[in-house]
């Protein structure tokens, strides 16, 4: 039961690292949640989610969020 805990606290912590990082650059280049939202093809919760940790999200879609900011993936790891 501990293992699946820490397990869960690691994938929270990565995907608030993740999130931090794409605000960042988002807020770097003047861009809203709406803007990456709409040129992702998404709702702004979603994405606004994905940008606080509170959702996870795919290789690909990290990559597509990498490509609308003009930046390479590993910003954001």
């Amino acid at each position: 039961m501990l293992s699946m805990f820490k397990d869960s606290m690691k994938r929270y912590k990565i995907s608030n690292l993740v999130g931090r990082r794409m605000k960042r650059v988002r807020k770097v280049k003047g861009l809203t949640q709406e803007e990456i939202a709409d040129r992702l093809g998404i709702h702004w919760t979603t994405y606004g989610r994905i940008e606080r940790g509170e959702s996870n999200i795919s290789l690909r879609g990290l990559y597509k969020i990498a490509k609308v900011l003009k930046v390479k993936l590993r910003d954001f790891l």
